[in-house]
């Protein structure tokens, strides 16, 4: 899936580049948890290995469901489901 530590050379880019990356949804909030983590604890650094990548397609699931706007469920600010 990905890994639970960091390369100590990588940078904030290469975390970054990797999280926009992953296709599903789950691995791209926990891979950006963890660069947050790294980023914290000082192990990533801002030095790059080379110009920046070029990222034409963020990484997206395979198949997302698609329903119509009409049976999105509604949500409210003010509730658990509209936090």
């Amino acid at each position: 899936m990905f890994p639970a530590t960091c390369n100590p050379t990588e940078s904030v880019f290469d975390a970054a580049y990797r999280c926009l990356q992953a296709c599903a949804p789950e691995d791209k909030v926990q891979l950006t948890e963890l660069s947050a983590k790294q980023w914290r604890d000082g192990l990533l650094s801002l030095a790059s290995s080379g110009g920046p990548e070029s990222i034409d397609e963020p990484g997206r699931p395979a198949r997302p469901e698609l329903v119509l706007p009409g049976n999105v469920p509604k949500r409210r600010l003010g509730t658990q489901a509209g936090l």
